[in-house]
């Protein structure tokens, strides 16, 4: 067991899954901390979709959902559904893996592209509970 130092109610260790703040585990502080940023950042909205067309064609997802930051109109984040139950995400480190720069995750403005699609607004933490639970989309060659 290594070292542990205790200062106040918090215990600290250089485990960071045994690090403990005012009774919850560091992690799960951090994440707290990243959700109230979230619900607190006006410019980040979460969108939820069918797939446009009424066939869905295969290999897409039957359910698109987006963070987008509206003031720049660039989607951050993706968390794709797909019919057989499959969650697929979506961001920048990801598509980094093709090589090059992006500003957004779909071609041309997000209010554009979706201009005829019927989305609806979701919270936050909706998003981040399917994008926490969605698998890294696989690289496609």
């Amino acid at each position: 067991m290594k070292p542990q130092a205790i200062l106040g109610r918090s215990v600290l260790s250089s485990d960071p899954a045994q690090t403990q703040l005012f009774g919850f585990s560091y992690n799960l502080g951090l994440n707290i901390l990243r959700l109230l940023f979230l619900e607190w950042n006006v410019n980040l909205k979460y969108y939820r979709g069918l797939w446009p067309e009424e066939v869905i064609p295969d290999g897409e997802p039957k359910l698109l959902i987006y963070a987008v930051d509206i003031e720049t109109d660039c989607v951050l984040r993706t968390v794709d559904i797909y019919p057989d139950g499959r969650l697929e995400r979506n961001n920048f480190e990801l598509e980094a893996r093709y090589g090059g720069k992006f500003t957004s995750l779909v071609n041309g403005s997000f209010r554009e592209l979706t201009a005829d699609w019927e989305f609806d607004l979701i919270e936050a933490l909706e998003f981040e509970s399917l994008y926490e639970k969605s698998i890294d989309k696989p690289l496609k060659l």
